[in-house]
């Protein structure tokens, strides 16, 4: 029987996240893009710069399709819940929350820290998980 690999697409986060930082203006967790009916957050822009769209736009699905997009058909329950509290506002550490909160000028320079942190600590994931199937 052949085991799953675990994957992790990067490359669709580091767009996402070059993206927000070179078009500041167009991201806020809280809105609505026109475009596609999407949140104009990590997860919204993922799905508008892949030309991935979910069937339901303003409820769990940009999360999941975004979480489709990074880990593949077979991603754990625990990686649709790192994907879920990367994208939701409300999970961020109390640090970026009040920075985003009070600092509207660089809200695309926290988010971006938050992609990084989230591509770290999957990369560390992967590698300790690889180290355990060696064993």
């Amino acid at each position: 029987m052949k085991m799953k690999t675990k994957t992790f697409n990067k490359e669709i986060l580091i767009q996402v996240r070059d993206f927000i930082i070179q078009n500041p203006e167009k991201f806020d967790v809280f809105a609505i893009l026109d475009s596609c009916r999407t949140v104009g957050c990590i997860a919204g822009w993922a799905g508008v710069l892949t030309h991935t769209y979910p069937e339901r736009p303003l409820l769990s699905g940009p999360v999941n399709n975004l979480s489709a997009l990074l880990f593949g058909r077979y991603r754990t329950d625990e990686q649709f819940k790192d994907v879920n509290k990367l994208c939701h506002y409300y999970y961020w550490s109390e640090c970026c929350k009040d920075k985003y909160n009070n600092e509207p000028e660089n809200r695309h320079l926290i988010a971006a820290k938050v992609i990084d942190k989230f591509i770290k600590d999957q990369e560390e994931k992967l590698i300790e998980d690889q180290e355990e199937k060696a064993e």
